[in-house]
């Protein structure tokens, strides 16, 4: 590998691992719904699920660690990390509340509700913590600039 390669490697690798998330993700979606519609489908996918729910949940981890630790910041790794983040909870928390509602029925309906209110609590709080930092930084670049 010449320099150059390596060099885009070390600077854009936080980020190809933050975009990783998005086939663990669908990867993991699929095997969900694969338990969900097939009463005689392997036991397998849920396992499967699961492990690709866990390497989700560690490249989120480890994304920021190693850009830190690379030195390797860029403009659009947070704003990725973030909308890796919504996609995430968008898909996998409502597709955990139907799974339960579908298989247990009314015997569960309280672990769905949890499920689905801890996702739309996720999403909300995403969604503030975004609206005060756009407060935040139009405060700060009105204070600059006398504009917002």
């Amino acid at each position: 590998m010449g320099n150059s390669a390596h060099y885009f490697l070390r600077r854009n690798l936080p980020n190809l691992i933050t975009l990783g998330r998005i086939p663990l993700c669908f990867a993991a979606f699929f095997c969900a719904v694969m338990v969900m519609t097939n009463t005689d489908a392997s036991p397998a996918y849920g396992l499967w699920g699961q492990v690709l729910l866990i390497l989700t949940a560690l490249t989120d981890y480890f994304d920021g660690m190693l850009a830190r630790r690379l030195n390797a910041l860029s403009r659009i790794g947070p704003v990725a990390d973030q909308m890796m983040d919504k996609m995430v909870y968008c898909i996998i928390f409502p597709t955990l509340a139907v799974g339960i509602m579908q298989r247990d029925g009314d015997e569960h309906m309280m672990h769905a509700m949890f499920a689905l209110g801890l996702c739309v609590t996720l999403l909300v709080r995403d969604h503030w913590v975004n609206f005060l930092r756009s407060i935040a930084w139009c405060r700060c670049r009105h204070t600059a600039t006398n504009e917002c």
